[in-house]
């Protein structure tokens, strides 16, 4: 059922109503500027209808106000800021038409209720009659327009319908202005994170890119605060902030969250947060910023292996960010977190090139790399010590100008190498200063950066030729310290057949005993020289079986003193030892110790001058035996007395003084293979003592 006509005195003309739909719609659709067209939307819709006045306020999604615009003849102004705008929308008749969602027409406003006039702002809408329309997009209202006339009775019916439709239009229009503000909008923010995410991926410094990010949030969102953690072994650390009184004291804080803390989701999956008053959280986040921080927004740095840091911003008044915010800040997150993760692979880029090269000039290795011109590329520092020359001075030399022989056995085997073929070759080296150096060579092609080189890493040898030599000498004592007491035993065997004869006279068979007895010593000498060579690997290794029983420390002190006494003769010196009970007894391995006190002896006997002393002293209690070997001797000055029991260690006095170097090393070992110990006392001039300990409950210890 429709409404009767109403008769309304009026000067209008009367346009057809297609032909005013269709230039309203031209109108609205010339331009997609949502502030041009809201004027256009006003400014043509008042045209239409007849009028010079009305207003038009535009709502968001939630109904709320956002913006007022009023007309007043040809002028139209924003009134976003006024106070009245917000009360005509809550009193007046453009709240009725949001609360009702439904166009109305006033006669005559002095007599209607829903009319709200302004006091203070007579000037605001002067009117008499006035029709109102929402602009409806669903069941929402986008904006409530308003026209007035300064006479009653100005608008019918017919203008009512006329400006539903034209309202149906520039709802239309405003959704597409709308649509294309945002799309604008976006395309702003692409085109200024596309430029954000330029710069911070220029910036491969990890300090410099987090004063970046703090500075584009600080244009894209701005904050009070504003805080970077990064996550470092395993925990989340502040690395970077401004706005805190306290940097220095949270500066490399470990983030430990509450167990109900209510940012989990942030940490355990990646989720953005926007919150509207963070100090009403129950959350450490609220612990390490500012007390005055309200709104808060945290975005999850994301890289390939998981959480890499979150980027938060506050600022001190509550609901100041919106979801909008909260979406820019995620967004500049996602590209911080590649930057970063660039800045994190360069880093750890040059800290392998770093080690690389440090590894390179360090290495004890010769290091050489040629191009297959013999023109070298590289050298460590090791080469410069062998070939006596600077590094800028070998860079681009030809091994032609260090030694003609370097060359020639670079091209001699360059096919190969190009070819993949690894060799190992000996070469000298011969410096800048004349010094000839032994190098054993391993060569091998390089490919770098798609062009062949040539590796020589060389490993100097002298200490090989060293050892060699050593080995030469080592030979050559054991056969000088053999041939003596073999000689001594075979000149002694030899006489026997002239000695010993039928019938001889007592003196001849007691010298001839005598000779014996001297060959009997001579070989033990042997035997134990021989024995104790073998040994000493065995002992080194872990791998001599002592072979313990109860051994009467008389016997063997005697039997001692009795292969020692001709060396003592020889020089006159005088033996002196402990006489023992012949119920002693000592769970030992006998060789070995018999071996042991020889050596000591017989060592004491070389450094002692020509009629000196030496005493072997024996003590003991329930836990320990306790041996001394006293000379009064050269003495050993400190420097030398860690080197004695070092094999091949020798001290020197006196170049007659014959020897392997071998008799304490054997002793050591010996010793401590008895879980005993062994060490010296000496003074220069005055003389040694050698010192030995060995438990007396070894076999337990050994069983254990």
């Amino acid at each position: 059922m429709t409404d009767p006509p109403v008769m309304i005195v009026s000067s209008k003309p009367e346009p057809s109503k297609m032909a005013l739909l269709y230039l309203i719609a031209r109108e609205f659709n010339e331009d997609l500027n949502l502030d041009r067209l809201l004027r256009r939307v006003l400014i043509a819709t008042a045209r239409v209808v007849g009028t010079t006045n009305g207003s038009l306020f535009v709502l968001d999604d939630n109904e709320d106000f956002v913006q007022s615009l009023f007309l007043r003849g040809s002028v139209v102004r924003d009134a976003a800021e006024e106070s009245a705008a917000h009360i005509i929308l809550q009193k007046g008749l453009a709240g009725w038409v949001r609360e009702n969602k439904e166009g109305v027409l006033v006669d005559d406003v002095n007599e209607d209720d829903r009319w709200y006039a302004d006091e203070n702002n007579p000037h605001l809408l002067p009117q008499r009659s006035a029709i109102a329309v929402p602009l409806l997009a669903g069941q929402k209202v986008i904006a409530i327009l308003t026209l007035t006339h300064d006479n009653p009775g100005y608008f019918d019916r017919g203008d009512l319908t006329l400006l539903t439709d034209i309202a149906d239009q520039a709802t239309t229009a405003i959704l597409n202005g709308r649509v294309h503000r945002l799309e604008q909008q976006r395309l702003k923010l692409s085109d200024m994170i596309s430029e954000m995410s330029r710069q911070m991926n220029a910036s491969l410094d990890l300090g410099k890119l987090l004063e970046l990010i703090l500075d584009q949030l600080a244009h894209l969102v701005g904050y009070n605060q504003c805080i970077i953690f990064l996550v470092d072994q395993g925990y989340l650390t502040v690395k970077i902030a401004r706005g805190l009184d306290n940097l220095a004291e949270v500066r490399n804080l470990r983030v430990r969250l509450y167990r109900d803390d209510d940012t989990l989701p942030l940490v355990n999956e990646f989720v953005p947060l926007h919150i509207d008053d963070l100090q009403t959280q129950n959350t450490w986040f609220k612990d390490v910023t500012d007390i005055h921080s309200r709104s808060w927004i945290a975005a999850p740095l994301v890289s390939q292996d998981g959480l890499a840091g979150i980027i938060s911003v506050a600022r001190t008044v509550p609901f100041a960010y919106t979801e909008e915010d909260m979406y820019l800040v995620n967004t500049l997150a996602s590209q911080a977190a590649i930057a970063l993760h660039n800045a994190s692979l360069l880093s750890q880029l040059q800290t392998e090139k770093s080690r690389y090269t440090r590894l390179f000039e360090e290495s004890s290795d010769i290091l050489l790399v040629m191009d297959l011109d013999g023109v070298i590329l590289e050298a460590n520092r090791k080469a410069c010590q062998v070939l006596g020359q600077p590094k800028d001075v070998l860079i681009g030399s030809d091994l032609a100008l260090l030694d003609h022989n370097l060359r020639k056995t670079f091209d001699r085997q360059k096919k190969e190498l190009s070819q993949g073929k690894e060799l190992t070759f000996e070469l000298r080296f011969q410096s800048g200063f004349g010094r000839e150096t032994p190098v054993e060579i391993n060569a091998k092609r390089l490919d770098i950066r798609g062009d062949i080189s040539i590796q020589w890493a060389g490993r100097d040898v002298t200490a090989r030729y060293e050892l060699e030599r050593m080995k030469q000498d080592l030979t050559h004592m054991i056969v000088h310290d053999l041939r003596g007491p073999m000689g001594t035993m075979l000149g002694s065997l030899e006489l026997l057949p002239f000695l010993i004869k039928a019938n001889a006279p007592e003196e001849e068979i007691a010298d001839a005993l005598e000779m014996l007895q001297v060959a009997r010593r001579t070989g033990k000498t042997l035997k134990d020289l021989v024995d104790s060579m073998l040994d000493l690997t065995k002992l080194e290794q872990g791998t001599f079986p002592l072979r313990l029983q109860p051994v009467n420390l008389a016997e063997l002190l005697a039997e001692v003193i009795d292969q020692i006494t001709p060396q003592a003769d020889a020089k006159d010196i005088h033996i002196v030892y402990d006489k023992l009970d012949d119920e002693l007894l000592f769970d030992l391995d006998g060789s070995i110790i018999r071996r042991v006190l020889v050596n000591l002896i017989d060592n004491a006997i070389k450094y002692t001058p020509a009629g000196g002393r030496v005493e072997t002293r024996v003590a003991w209690d329930d836990q320990m035996l306790r041996l001394k070997v006293i000379d009064n001797g050269l003495g050993i000055p400190k420097e030398h007395q860690q080197k004695v029991f070092d094999k091949f260690g020798r001290v020197d006095h006196q170049s007659k003084i014959q020897g392997v170097g071998l008799g304490l090393a054997f002793c050591k070992m010996a010793i401590e293979a008895h879980h005993g110990r062994i060490w010296l006392e000496s003074e220069v001039g005055v003389g040694t003592t050698f010192l030995v300990e060995i438990p007396r409950n070894l076999a337990e210890q050994i069983s254990l």
